[in-house]
């Protein structure tokens, strides 16, 4: 008998302590919140809004939004209020805003980072500083949307999922609220990768037709194919046409001619003006080196514009089987952060 009150009296000792926790993962029971506690996330699928953001490498610095108008029935169904009210309940602090940590399944209740309601986030899902931070999410209650930036020039393929919710605060939890899981990643659409096959000739000529590439040169360019190819067709003289070719290399710099008329590679952004023609139209003939030159001995393959397409062509006698990467891109004129980028693995048939 006396080992049995001794089982119970242990159980209750152990029972006791889980419930008293206060890591949530280990509550056996729920309770409320002291100042300085982390709530626990109680799961509602419906109250979660995912999305999903791609932030092109070319236009790295331009800020995405997520308009709360958008969710209206979520918070409506799930803080029966409207969006307005939600704002505006920030401001009396009947709503908060707080981050959320997934993986142990509780609020966050650190302070903002950037502005009033806004916080860093590093490529792992958490929390950061401005320093190490891949991007940032801000709510701005003047246009009533979630602001996100990606940060620190992060490369290709680098992404972050960040947690945040607003949430009714009633003094013993945060069970009503809505939840944006948002998913960023930066991409890189501004180059078209391709390759293409010269057949035997001299002179001869492979031809990438831009229509095949309509949605990459619409999303980088801003542009309808249908304008790029009419700028295009009225291109051709330098220093005065509304679409550029220039080569480009692999560390994003661009062939330009400066102000003392010599070819230099540069930053997009300080090129003044693309080399003139030395091939056909809007192209040129490159060397064994890939370098620009004039038609002659010493020859290697042009680049040059046709009917909506670019046309890659040898010189004569180019050894079957040689194999060249070119790279070249098309600008707005005006805009030269506005551009896209052909890599082209060209062989000699």
């Amino acid at each position: 008998m006396k080992k049995y009150i001794y089982i119970l009296a242990c159980a209750a000792a152990l029972m006791t302590t889980a419930c008293n926790s206060d890591d949530p993962m280990d509550s056996c029971s729920k309770h409320d919140y002291a100042d300085g506690q982390s709530p626990y996330l109680r799961t509602n699928s419906d109250a979660t809004v995912e999305v999903s953001l791609e932030f092109p490498k070319a236009r790295i610095d331009e800020a995405q939004t997520i308009s709360l108008k958008d969710y209206a029935g979520t918070f409506h169904r799930n803080l029966n209020m409207t969006v307005d009210e939600v704002l505006d309940g920030l401001s009396s602090g009947k709503i908060v805003c707080y981050t959320i940590n997934p993986t142990r399944g509780i609020w966050n209740l650190d302070a903002p980072t950037v502005g009033e309601y806004g916080w860093y986030w590093n490529t792992a899902g958490s929390l950061a500083t401005a320093d190490n931070a891949v991007a940032s999410v801000e709510l701005d209650k003047a246009s009533k949307s979630l602001v996100v930036k990606m940060l620190n020039d992060p490369d290709a393929g680098v992404s972050t999922t960040a947690n945040l919710g607003l949430a009714i605060s009633n003094g013993h939890d945060l069970d009503n609220y809505v939840r944006f899981k948002i998913g960023a990643v930066v991409t890189d659409p501004s180059k078209v990768i391709t390759k293409v096959s010269v057949p035997a000739g001299d002179y001869s000529a492979a031809s990438i037709m831009f229509e095949d590439y309509a949605d990459a040169i619409e999303m980088n360019l801003g542009i309808s194919i249908t304008e790029f190819l009419t700028r295009y067709s009225n291109s051709g003289t330098v220093g005065d046409e509304p679409l550029e070719i220039y080569l480009s290399n692999a560390e994003g710099k661009w062939l330009a001619v400066n102000e003392a008329g010599d070819k230099v590679w540069t930053a997009p952004e300080e090129a003044k003006q693309r080399p003139s023609t030395t091939s056909g139209w809007m192209g040129w003939w490159l060397d064994y080196d890939l370098n620009i030159t004039t038609w002659g001995a010493g020859c290697f393959l042009f680049i040059e514009g046709d009917d909506k397409c670019v046309k890659i062509g040898r010189y004569p006698d180019v050894a079957s089987g040689t194999q060249a990467e070119v790279r070249f891109v098309y600008t707005l004129a005006e805009d030269h952060s506005r551009f896209i980028e052909f890599i082209v693995s060209v062989t000699f048939e």
